[in-house]
């Protein structure tokens, strides 16, 4: 069937469409392989472009994309755009800022320690992860940009230093300086949403128990929202 087609055969509303879900598995089962499909009936049927948006910090979604494209999961008309990758790219504006509070929200970048983790793509390092002592809770992340500079550093043992307790999110400008700031993470999520929206009549629909609870938080007057 030709992608694009004379006459609708779906009449969808007016608005655009985004499908969310948090990460496209390297091997991904039903659910993913279901909002695959259901997009591209989107875009086919219905002739509206669908962007696919995902919130995991994998470093290879050039390649994950790529694989998409070949593989016939991801055609024309849509797009996978993934939080990290799209806010690398993203020039924040400066009416943006305001809500800056390092006072509460406590800001302590990572240096260079052997004992962290680094998140590589090729020569690039996208994050920098301090572990507690039992080597897998992350307590916290830094991501940075592709030139280098701190996007964002996501705390997460502000009470007591090395246990998990209390969030502390600050987001960096283009200079990798303090830029706006707040106690959970969701919060980042929402402004990316109201960022890729520009308030635009949105139909978000969501393929994730996880990206679900997050939704529940999400109330904008031009969105409708939909969980699978």
């Amino acid at each position: 069937m030709e992608d694009n087609l004379a006459e609708p055969l779906v009449a969808l509303p007016r608005g655009r469409q985004f499908a969310l879900t948090w990460s496209i598995p390297d091997n991904f089962g039903g659910m993913t392989g279901a909002m695959l499909h259901r997009s591209r009936a989107f875009r086919r049927l219905g002739e509206r472009p669908v962007d696919i948006l995902t919130f995991d910090a994998r470093t290879d979604y050039p390649d994950v994309a790529k694989r998409l494209v070949d593989s016939g999961e991801l055609i024309d008309g849509m797009s996978l755009l993934n939080l990290w990758d799209w806010m690398r790219d993203y020039t924040l504006p400066t009416e943006l800022a305001g809500t800056l509070d390092l006072e509460k929200h406590a800001f302590d970048p990572l240096g260079s320690d052997p004992a962290y983790s680094s998140g590589m793509r090729g020569d690039v390092e996208l994050t920098r992860t301090r572990y507690a002592l039992d080597g897998t809770t992350a307590l916290q992340v830094d991501y940075y940009r592709t030139d280098g500079t701190l996007l964002l550093s996501d705390r997460r043992d502000v009470r007591v230093p090395g246990a998990l307790g209390g969030r502390s999110v600050v987001l960096c400008d283009a200079t990798g300086k303090p830029f706006r700031s707040w106690g959970s993470i969701w919060a980042f999520y929402r402004l990316w949403l109201d960022l890729l929206r520009d308030r635009e009549p949105s139909f978000m629909v969501v393929d994730s128990k996880t990206v679900a609870n997050f939704m529940m938080t999400y109330r904008r007057k031009r969105a409708v929202t939909m969980h699978v």
